[in-house]
Parts: C-alpha cells; sequence; structure tokens
C-alpha cells in the first residue's frame, strides 16, 4: 500500500524541505489574536534551538520540550532511540538543569527518569488518553497503569507514577470540577500530594484567569502575550 513517507524514514535535508510558517490559521480553534505567517520559515532542530538561546545567556531561558510518540502506531520511532537523541543533544549543551520534559506517553518519561534523573518530567493528559477504548485493558498511553483499578480519579493514577512524574499537566477541563471532564481530583488536592500543576492547552482570556486564582503552578497556552498582559492585570511577577 502507497503512504506518505513516516517523519521517522525522512533525513534532515528532506524535513527541512517543509515550510512550517504558512499554514493558515484555523480561526475556530484559535480565534484570538489572528494568527501570522511567514512563509519559508523551515522546521529547527534542537540544537539550533540551543544555539540560538546561547545567544542570550542573560536570559536563562527554560525549555519545555515535547516528546511525541503514539503507542498505537508501530511505524513510530522505537521510544529508547528517540529519547536517547534527545538527551544527547540536552546533555551536550549543559541544558540538564533547564529543561524539563513532557509526554503523553508516560513509558517515555519513566524512561527519560532512568537515563538522566536531573530532568523535571511532567506527565500530559488528555480526554482520549487515560481510558483504553477497551475498559478491561490500561490505555496504552500510561504506562500499564489502569485508571478504573487504581481508584477511578487523576491524582490516584499520579500516585502510580510518582517516581517519574514531577508535573501534571492535564487539559484544563479534567481539573475544573464545573466541567463535564472533570477527573475527580482538583487543583489543590493534586498539589497537596507533591505535584506542580500546569494545564494545557488555555487560549481563553477568563479561563487564564479562573485557573490563576485556583492557584495553578503555570500555564501551557498558545498566546503567551494574552497571559503576561492577564499577569499584569493581577499584579503577578
Amino acid at each position: 500500500m502507497n503512504h506518505p513517507p513516516f517523519i521517522k524514514d525522512l533525513t534532515l535535508s528532506e524535513i527541512k524541505l517543509f515550510d512550517c510558517g504558512s499554514l493558515n490559521p484555523n480561526i475556530s480553534r484559535f480565534p484570538e489574536p489572528p494568527r501570522k505567517n511567514i512563509p519559508g520559515e523551515k522546521i529547527p532542530t534542537l540544537q539550533e534551538l540551543f544555539d540560538l538561546l546561547g545567544e542570550y545567556p542573560e536570559k536563562n531561558i527554560w525549555c519545555n520540550i515535547e516528546l511525541k510518540t503514539n503507542p498505537n502506531y508501530p511505524e513510530t520511532l522505537p521510544i529508547h532511540d528517540f529519547v536517547d537523541t534527545v538527551l544527547d543533544v540536552i546533555e551536550t549543551n549543559d541544558r540538564v538543569s533547564r529543561v524539563n520534559i513532557q509526554s503523553f506517553h508516560w513509558d517515555i518519561l519513566e524512561y527519560v527518569r532512568t537515563q538522566q534523573p536531573g530532568i523535571v518530567l511532567a506527565g500530559l493528559l488528555g480526554q482520549s488518553s487515560y481510558k483504553a477504548i477497551n475498559d478491561s485493558i490500561s490505555s496504552p498511553w500510561l504506562n500499564g497503569i489502569h485508571f478504573d483499578q487504581v481508584g477511578g480519579t487523576s491524582l490516584a493514577v499520579l500516585l502510580e507514577a510518582k517516581h517519574y512524574i514531577d508535573i501534571f499537566s492535564p487539559s484544563w477541563k479534567l481539573v475544573t470540577p464545573s466541567e463535564p471532564l472533570f477527573l475527580g481530583s482538583s487543583i489543590h488536592e493534586i498539589q497537596e500530594a507533591g505535584f506542580k500543576v500546569i494545564p494545557w492547552t488555555v487560549n481563553k482570556t477568563h479561563i487564564m484567569k479562573q485557573l490563576i486564582v485556583e492557584g495553578v503552578d503555570g500555564i501551557i497556552t498558545d498566546y503567551p502575550d494574552s497571559l503576561k498582559l492577564i499577569l499584569d492585570e493581577l499584579d503577578i511577577p
């Protein structure tokens, strides 16, 4: 069967042929502010990112690096190969203490912890990743943890993964009691158990305000400029 090439089979030169700066914005998903196209923009490597940050040493910029693999697709690069390559770049650039790694695929996080314990790790969780289609088995995303069998709450799952997860990064709806998708554990309860809470992806300013008032440790957003305005408004440095 003919199919487009897998990313793992492309060379860096081939990946650099893609223009990642000219896609039209999805207005329904990103209603504000308007997106700005940058024609000809190429996909940077992690090394190129670190080279750029090296030009501004006084900024001491912290990087949040997401590793994306899909346990449902064996065509994905094996996680050990993927992680080892990323860790090599991080360690070569002396960035272990200035990055955290996040992933929906919690097997990755446990492997990172065994290879480089000094890196802060964040477990991502979405409405489609905490349960398998077949409830009799654990979700392939959660490293063998069965959501219902361990207690059926986000905190119960986190406690099973406490030796390799430092930050809980769920969809914001999963930690908002008024939302139908709420998973039974409040932001405060999760923090009391020793985890930081940094939800994603919060693009509405009124939701940003709500989560800040509730005490989140951070917010993942496509619009950091909007979040900065909210923080200034609330006099939060």
